[in-house]
């Protein structure tokens, strides 16, 4: 989805990758990778938390393709995040601002999910999130967090209506042939 309105008349899109785990080297890294070096993306900023700053910047001294910019911020703010940290937030609006961010995916901790989608649809910034869109602490244990997942949903729908911006949730394997066959044995009982 991200892919449509990629390509820019006059220069490739740039995207924020928030968060190098394991998914997003595999997953999102090789689609930002294939578009950067076909000329219709620039991989213009990469966010992780700064204990992982010695391995993200290991990773990226044996490729060839890099984020122009490094954002590593304290993990504090991750584990229970009611905003962006204060610097990271004005570096990535002076880069919005300059054109330079015009896509973003989100493949952080999920408790985190929500403060970088909120962000940046409030900003007009397409976003593809992994799933779940949000997942606030105590979501699987405790009634009323596990509601709270509902009220963002619904936060973050009125979001990208009223910027006009879509955010898509990525669920992958949701056609994988196993899937369709368990759900249609289960259909039979």
């Amino acid at each position: 989805a991200l892919e449509q309105g990629m390509v820019n008349e006059t220069h490739p899109k740039g995207i924020c990758l928030v968060g190098f785990g394991p998914h997003a080297k595999r997953l999102h890294y090789r689609l930002i990778s294939k578009h950067v070096a076909d000329g219709t993306l620039r991989f213009s900023s990469l966010i992780e938390l700064a204990n992982k700053e010695e391995e993200t910047r290991r990773f990226f001294s044996s490729t060839s393709i890099k984020p122009e910019n490094f954002h590593f911020i304290e993990p504090i703010g991750q584990i229970v995040p009611n905003s962006l940290n204060a610097q990271l937030e004005r570096a990535l609006l002076v880069d919005i601002k300059d054109g330079k961010i015009n896509l973003a995916i989100v493949s952080t901790e999920p408790k985190a999910h929500k403060i970088y989608i909120e962000f940046f649809l409030r900003n007009g910034i397409p976003v593809l999130t992994d799933k779940p869109h949000t997942a606030p602490v105590g979501a699987s244990p405790e009634a009323a967090a596990a509601k709270q997942i509902f009220e963002d949903a619904k936060l973050l729908h009125q979001l990208t209506v009223a910027s006009k911006t879509p955010l898509y949730i990525l669920v992958q394997r949701r056609e994988h042939p196993a899937f369709k066959f368990l759900f249609d044995e289960a259909l039979k009982v």
